[in-house]
């Protein structure tokens, strides 16, 4: 199954179940299982300036962020057996391509771009400054949407969602490690290396990303500038699709106060839905608010080993005046929010 409408100059989701059957969320199941050990207390949690991070166990989601902070083609299934992406005849990586558990992905070029404030921004953060430019030395995937309850179900046998009964909204209240968990078992399911070192499992598991992550052929999560450099695919737009934020994010103002199926509204120039609103996304990257003061680099991974990962997109109870495409925020790895979730990438053969 190909994704439909695939052009140079656009890329259309002209129906949403097809989309979401090749994420396998065609319709909903008997429910996903609740997370095991998970509270049951309502998610009530306001969104505030700060970053007050909560972790399992805390009897619902911690406090929020929210309010702070190219060639053609496409391709399906892999190589044989094995879970190796496709290439075109000329040996490339296509544009887009499904690989065989389904998941839709476009290619990110490698690139060297300006991460960071600057001038298309609404609205810049002080750990956005300054704005440095960095360059990715690799092609990549990114998922074309964000993982959705359904998927995250299927291969790891559980869901503790804030907004239940929704298989095709993204998944959240995961943490970092059951984000890199889910990464491993899709790369298991492909028979292709895993990224990550886990111990323990479900909402227990403890994972650390493998030496040379760069190289790893299976999934993972996005560093930092991969992520922004998705988001921005080449323009310095305020959001990731464009300057009008209704037609590209779920945010504070029009979502309701939950979130929404993946592939609502409309895409960015590299055909990746919803990277701005719905849910913020786990990056792999440690972070520091001062991150972005060591300019010239070349494929950064984060900062120093620390307190907290990076999250980045902003989601469905952002502040609109915050949302923006260079936006990050903080959480601890065993945070779980029902504003958080992930989005994986590989990198391309």
């Amino acid at each position: 199954m190909l994704l439909p409408l695939l052009d140079q100059a656009t890329f259309k989701i002209t129906s949403l179940t097809l989309l979401c059957c090749a994420l396998g969320a065609c319709s909903p199941a008997d429910g996903p299982a609740p997370k095991p050990g998970a509270s049951e207390a309502a998610d009530d949690a306001g969104a505030s300036d700060g970053h007050d991070n909560g972790g399992h166990g805390s009897g619902g989601d911690g406090g929020s962020a929210d309010g702070d902070s190219a060639g053609d083609g496409s391709a399906d299934g892999g190589d044989g057996d094995t879970g190796a992406l496709p290439t075109t005849p000329e040996g490339r990586p296509p544009r887009f391509a499904e690989a065989r558990t389904g998941m839709a992905l476009a290619l990110i070029p490698a690139s060297t771009f300006t991460m960071g404030c600057t001038p298309g921004q609404n609205y810049c953060s002080p750990p956005t400054y300054p704005a440095s430019p960095v360059t990715l030395t690799r092609d990549y995937y990114m998922g074309v949407v964000e993982v959705t309850q359904e998927t995250f179900y299927a291969y790891m046998g559980y869901t503790d969602p804030r907004f239940p009964g929704c298989p095709s909204c993204p998944v959240e209240r995961i943490t970092w490690y059951e984000a890199a968990a889910l990464a491993n078992a899709l790369s298991a399911a492909e028979g292709v290396e895993p990224c990550y070192a886990c111990a323990g499992a479900s909402d227990s598991v403890v994972c650390e990303p493998m030496e040379d992550l760069l190289d790893c052929p299976g999934y993972r999560l996005p560093t930092e500038a991969e992520w922004e450099a998705a988001a921005r695919c080449g323009e310095d737009t305020a959001y990731a699709g464009g300057d009008v934020l209704d037609e590209v994010a779920w945010h504070a103002e029009n979502s309701g106060e939950q979130t929404h199926p993946v592939a609502s509204l409309a895409p960015n120039t590299c055909g990746l839905l919803d990277m701005s609103g719905n849910v913020y996304e786990w990056a792999n990257d440690w972070y520091a608010d001062d991150y972005l003061v060591e300019a010239g680099r070349t494929d950064p991974m984060g900062a120093e080993p620390g307190l907290f990962r990076s999250m980045r997109g902003h989601s469905w109870k952002s502040n609109p005046l915050a949302v923006s495409v260079v936006a990050r925020a903080p959480a601890t790895p065993d945070a779980f929010y029902g504003y958080l979730g992930v989005r994986l990438a590989r990198t391309a053969p």
